[in-house]
């Protein structure tokens, strides 16, 4: 059995700018949960914002199955690719 001494993970910091309204929003949020910061109240908001969001492509992609001729599927896949291959990483 391996055993990593560095095995903790930190979160990593940033900053992102809220206006004004959003900003006491948050603010509020995190009074009403008893938290010093804002940290948590953003982390959950994103997390179910990216929960929520796979439900919806894949709710998307089941609406739209077979919407698409063989001719202009292939020309969506072709023009995907072509992003793809110019996309900056």
């Amino acid at each position: 059995m391996h055993v990593h001494a560095c095995s903790i993970v930190y979160p990593m910091r940033t900053t992102i700018e809220l206006p004004d309204d959003l900003r006491q929003r948050v603010a509020a949020e995190a009074l009403a949960r008893n938290l010093k910061g804002y940290s948590q109240v953003i982390v959950d908001a994103l997390l179910a914002y990216f929960d929520g969001k796979s439900d919806d492509r894949r709710s998307i992609v089941s609406r739209v199955r077979g919407s698409l001729s063989e001719q202009e599927a292939e020309e969506e896949n072709r023009r995907l690719a072509e992003v793809r291959a110019n996309w900056r990483t």
